[in-house]
């Protein structure tokens, strides 16, 4: 159980959801689960990316980002 779930939007990646998982865990934090989705994942709906991003909080953003997102119908409006 997680006290905090982060999803992690990736352009691109060749890994598979299981080994982003062991990849983007972060080390020496607990109770925290991280969610690394691509951009496609995202736009189908996959686990929990729908739900962070039409109700999460936005903690950090690339310059631009959070706008793309918007663009491509991912992310509510600020």
């Amino acid at each position: 159980m997680s006290d905090a779930d982060l999803l992690v939007l990736l352009g691109e990646t060749t890994l598979p959801f299981p080994e982003r998982l062991v990849r983007y865990r972060p080390q020496g934090v607990r109770r925290v689960e991280v969610f690394p989705y691509t951009l496609e994942e995202a736009r189908r709906g996959l686990g929990v990316s729908s739900v962070a991003l039409r109700d999460g909080l936005l903690l950090w953003a690339r310059e631009g980002a959070w706008e793309r997102l918007e663009a491509l119908g991912l992310a509510r409006s600020a």
